[in-house]
């Protein structure tokens, strides 16, 4: 879960057991990607309204907008797609993916995901689903 405060600058992520996601930066010419783990078990497994009054933990991660951040949310088909020879795109991949999506133009962006997911696993069958969500400051 994603909430944006576009008045006071600020979002913050309540990341549920899922993948981790990736936020990302170019500072003074190099990409910088940082991984948010999940903080919270996954919704509906009774555990999380448990962690959810623990007041004693921050389980969210909270940031000021800067332009040109990018927060990258993935499911586990992307590190999970395999090639033809049954070797899996994994998290190096996924996050070097993402420093390359940071540069794509937003109208490209469909085209570059589709192409590099067409490439990776030519003629091997996804075995999840691949969706991504690059939110774009």
């Amino acid at each position: 879960l994603c909430y944006v405060d576009s008045q006071d600058k600020k979002f913050a992520l309540f990341n549920c057991g899922h993948t981790e996601c990736y936020l990302t930066v170019k500072d003074n010419g190099k990409y910088k990607v940082a991984p948010l783990p999940a903080k919270l078990p996954p919704l509906g497994m009774g555990a999380a309204s448990h962690e959810l009054s623990n007041q004693d933990k921050k389980l969210y991660y909270g940031f000021s907008i800067k332009e040109g951040f990018h927060l990258n949310l993935y499911s586990d088909g992307l590190p999970d797609m395999k090639d033809p020879s049954g070797e899996r795109f994994e998290e190096e991949r996924t996050k070097k993916f993402f420093t390359e999506l940071y540069s794509v133009p937003q109208e490209k962006l469909n085209d570059h995901i589709s192409q590099t997911v067409a490439s990776w696993c030519a003629e091997a069958r996804l075995p999840d689903d691949v969706t991504l969500i690059d939110i774009r400051f």
